[in-house]
């Protein structure tokens, strides 16, 4: 199952961050849920929280989503195992035609 929504976060200076909508799912939302309550995630802290879905091989599976958060933006990795929120807000630039689109 899969939810949709706009991921917001307060940021070190205390400004209100907002992230282009993102379709999540469920366990990369208790990831990032926790990540906003402790400012960081380790890998095991994540294979604790969401491992005990799968049947076997929950560190590779756990790894995967982690890395697919990275790559979306959603997570920043600091180093091998220590995840922080992402700062990318939108990496694909929008062409002036599209914001004139409906104008």
């Amino acid at each position: 199952m899969s939810a949709v929504g706009v991921v917001s976060w307060l940021d070190a200076g205390g400004c209100l961050v907002f992230l282009k909508k993102v379709k999540m799912k469920n366990k990369q939302r208790v990831i990032l849920d926790w990540v906003r309550n402790n400012n960081e995630i380790t890998k095991s802290k994540a294979i604790e929280l969401i491992g005990g879905s799968y049947y076997c091989n929950s560190t590779k599976h756990v790894g995967d989503i982690l890395s697919r958060m990275v790559k979306s933006g959603l997570l920043h990795r600091v180093k091998n195992g220590l995840f922080v929120i992402g700062t990318r807000v939108n990496s694909d630039p929008v062409t002036e035609n599209q914001l004139r689109l409906f104008a």
